[in-house]
Order: structure tokens, then C-alpha cells, then sequence
């Protein structure tokens, strides 16, 4: 991601989240590139851990690939 980020010379930092309903609410982040998130990462919510009968914890990452063009564009 980092070396994405440099390719298109746009800042990339890790922020703290809680708004993927798909991950734990207090171990997840977001990935953003300048001003636009482009992709969360984290734990997967324990609600869903349940409904899909996963007893080990599970990692969960996504990227918009629109999101990422988006940003290429604004560049």
C-alpha cells in the first residue's frame, strides 16, 4: 500500500476507525490516501464470527479499487 502511495506521490497514513460494521468496533483502521479512505483492515466483528460459525479469530482487509482511481485522478 505504502509503495502504491509513493508510486502516485500522495501521502498514505493509518487512521483509527470505528466504521466498518463488518470489523471490531476497537481493532480496525482505515487506509487513506490524502484525504480519501480507500480501504479498511481489522479484526472481524464477533457478531460475525457467530453467524458464520468461525471460533478462531479472523482478519479482514478491503480495498476500493475506485476509491484508489479516484485519488489517481485527483493527482
Amino acid at each position: 500500500i505504502e509503495e502504491i502511495a509513493s508510486a502516485l506521490n500522495v501521502p498514505c497514513e493509518v487512521v483509527n476507525t470505528q466504521k466498518h460494521p463488518l470489523l471490531h468496533p476497537g481493532i480496525q483502521g482505515a487506509i487513506k490516501f490524502g484525504s480519501h479512505i480507500v480501504g479498511y483492515f481489522g479484526q472481524a466483528h464477533p457478531r460475525l464470527m457467530r453467524n458464520v460459525g468461525v471460533e478462531r479469530e479472523m482478519l479482514f482487509a478491503e480495498f476500493d479499487v475506485s476509491k484508489l482511481l479516484k485519488v489517481m485522478k485527483d493527482v
